[in-house]
C-alpha cells in the first residue's frame, strides 16, 4: 500500500513539474542576449554591440524592435544581414544576429547611462535587454588649435613657418577660417596638405596639421614679434600665439672709394686697385671672401683675401690686384669681384682697356724717326746727281 501510495505521489510531482515546464517555454522562449551589457567609453567613440534574438519556442517568433532611454542627442543604428531593421523574424529554434551601433556624442556628461533595447511580440513572448555606458570623462564641444613650436627665430629675411595642429572636437565637420592679426607690414599664409589655403576643412573628432607662414616687411629692426591665428567656424574657435624673433638684418655692400669701376692696365701686365667691403646691415658679418671672375688667363689676387667679421656699419679696405693676359689683345675686359658671407653677399663689375705697352710705343717712334733720317741723307747725298 505504501509503495502504491509513493508511486502516485512520484506520478503527481512529476506531472507538476512537466506542466510548469511548458508553461515557462512558452513565456519565457524568447530572449536577447549580448556578452556586453556594460561598457566604459570615451567621449566621441562608437560602440558596437553584437546581439542574439535567441527563440527557443516551437514556432516561428516576430519581434518588433525599439532602443529606449537613450540620452538627447544620442544615435544609433540597429542592423541585421546589412540592413537597417525594425523587426525580425526567427525561426524555431535558432538566432539571428543583430548589430547595434551606438554614436556617443562629444558634448556629454561625465557618467554611466542607461538604456534598453525591446523586442516585442503582439501575439507571443517579448523581452527587454538592459544596456549600459559609462563614459569616463567630460565631453567637451570645442576647437583646439595649437602649436608644438609657437616661437621661433630668424633674420629679417626669413620666412617664419610654424606647424600648428587643428583639432575639431564638435559633432560635425567644420570649415574653418583662418585670420591673423600680425604687426603691421607682416603677412600671413596659410597651407594644408602641401597646398595654399585660407580655410581648413576637418571632419568631426579628427585633426589637421596646418602650416602658418609669416614674412616680416624690409627693414625690420631687431626684436621680438608677436601675433595671433585664429581658426573660427560657426560658434566655435580657437586661437594659438605665434612669436618671431627678429636677429635683425643683414647688409653687404662692395664699392671703390671713388666708385669708379674701370681702370687701364697694359698687356701682361699689373693694376691694382682699392676695394671696400661694408656691412650695411644690423647684424656683424662672419667669414668673408672675396673672388672674381675674370678673362681666360687672367687672374685677380686680394689682400687680405678673407675676412674674420665686420661689424654692422664698419668697412673694411681690399686691395685688388688684376693681372691681364700676355695674349690679350686692345680692348675692354670685364671681371665680375664678389664679397660674400654666410649670410649675405654683393658683387661689382670691374672694366678693364688694356692697351700697348709705352715700351713698344716708344721703339714705334724710333722706328719711324730712324725712317725719316734714312730718307733725308738718301736725299741729301744723292738727290743732285
Amino acid at each position: 500500500m505504501y509503495k502504491k501510495s509513493f508511486f502516485s505521489f512520484v506520478l503527481a510531482f512529476m506531472f507538476l513539474i512537466t506542466t510548469n515546464l511548458q508553461t515557462a517555454y512558452a513565456v519565457n522562449g524568447f530572449e536577447l542576449f549580448s556578452p556586453y551589457s556594460g561598457v566604459s567609453v570615451t567621449p566621441g567613440e562608437t560602440v558596437n554591440y553584437d546581439i542574439k534574438a535567441i527563440n527557443d519556442t516551437g514556432a516561428i517568433q516576430k519581434a518588433d524592435l525599439s532602443v529606449n532611454g537613450l540620452p538627447q542627442g544620442w544615435s544609433y543604428n540597429l542592423t541585421a544581414g546589412g540592413f537597417q531593421v525594425d523587426s525580425l523574424n526567427v525561426q524555431p529554434g535558432s538566432q539571428q544576429s543583430l548589430a547595434l551601433e551606438l554614436e556617443i556624442p562629444l558634448e556629454v556628461e561625465k557618467g554611466t547611462y542607461e538604456f534598453e533595447i525591446q523586442a516585442a511580440n503582439a501575439n507571443g513572448p517579448d523581452d527587454t535587454m538592459n544596456l549600459s555606458v559609462t563614459v569616463q570623462e567630460q565631453g567637451i564641444y570645442q576647437t583646439e588649435f595649437t602649436s608644438a613650436q609657437p616661437n621661433l627665430e630668424g633674420d629679417s629675411e626669413t620666412k617664419f613657418r610654424y606647424q600648428a595642429t587643428l583639432r575639431n572636437r564638435t559633432a560635425q565637420e567644420q570649415v574653418y577660417a583662418m585670420e591673423a592679426s600680425a604687426p603691421e607690414g607682416w603677412t600671413v599664409q596659410y597651407e594644408s596638405g602641401g597646398e595654399s589655403v585660407s580655410s581648413v576643412s576637418v571632419a568631426s573628432n579628427q585633426e589637421k596639421t596646418v602650416t602658418v607662414i609669416a614674412t616680416p616687411p624690409n627693414q625690420i629692426e631687431a626684436g621680438s614679434y608677436s601675433f595671433d591665428v585664429t581658426a573660427s567656424a560657426g560658434g566655435t574657435s580657437s586661437s594659438q600665439t605665434f612669436q618671431a624673433d627678429v636677429t635683425g638684418q643683414y647688409g653687404l655692400e662692395l664699392s671703390t672709394p671713388s666708385g669708379q669701376l674701370n681702370t687701364s692696365l697694359n698687356i701682361g701686365g699689373s693694376q691694382t686697385m682699392e676695394l671696400i667691403v661694408k656691412n650695411t646691415g644690423t647684424i656683424p658679418l662672419n667669414e668673408l671672401s672675396l673672388s672674381a671672375q675674370s678673362p681666360p688667363d687672367w687672374n685677380v689676387s686680394f689682400e687680405p683675401a678673407s675676412i674674420p667679421v665686420i661689424e654692422p656699419g664698419s668697412q673694411q679696405s681690399v686691395q685688388a690686384t688684376v693681372n691681364a693676359s700676355g695674349n690679350a689683345i686692345t680692348g675692354d675686359y670685364v671681371s665680375t669681384i664678389t664679397a660674400e658671407s654666410a649670410q649675405a653677399s654683393d658683387s661689382i663689375d670691374t672694366r678693364m682697356s688694356v692697351q700697348k705697352t709705352s715700351v713698344w710705343g716708344w721703339v714705334s717712334v724710333a722706328i719711324i724717326i730712324l725712317a725719316a733720317a734714312g730718307i733725308y741723307f738718301i736725299i741729301r747725298r744723292y738727290g743732285r746727281r
